[in-house]
């Protein structure tokens, strides 16, 4: 490095033998530029569903599938006395959803009182969720995953 004057100097003690090993972020930190995704920005959507909780009873079973890329993870939630109405019911399917590692990834879950949405990490990334408990509502897809298109050869 520069010792006492504004120039450049390197001693053989400083030269390594190999290339440091770089580290996640960073190409952001050595290239402060602008990212390049050669992708449009509309229309992209991330998919979002909902499902109600229909009805409360402790002890009850609450089952219904989450599918992601063929893949297929079927939850199950056993309702408890805390859980109090088909809002607590919901609040504890919520946590169950963003706690299972086959769809927290892909899918992230949150509620408002009995109403359950799933909405999609990633634009594009299509779900279903299917129930099959008279407890639970139909799920209903809100927005579908839209995917943007590349930009065209010669545009970038």
């Amino acid at each position: 490095m520069a010792y006492g004057s504004n120039s450049f100097h390197q001693r053989a003690p400083d030269v390594t033998a190999q290339r440091l090993i770089g580290f996640l972020g960073q190409a952001l930190i050595d290239h402060n530029t602008r990212e390049v995704t050669l992708t449009n920005k509309n229309p992209q959507a991330a998919q979002v569903t909902t499902m109600t909780v229909d009805s409360y009873s402790s002890g009850d079973t609450y089952s219904f599938t989450i599918t992601v890329g063929g893949s297929a993870k079927t939850i199950s939630y056993v309702a408890t006395g805390a859980d109090a109405d088909a809002a607590g019911v919901a609040t504890s399917i919520v946590a169950l959803v963003n706690d299972t590692e086959e769809v927290r990834g892909f899918v992230t879950a949150s509620n408002a009182s009995a109403t359950i949405t799933f909405t999609g990490n990633y634009p594009g990334i299509a779900f279903s969720v299917t129930e099959s408990d008279a407890r639970l509502g139909a799920p209903s897809t809100t927005t579908s995953a839209a995917e943007a298109a590349p930009v065209n050869f010669g545009r970038a």
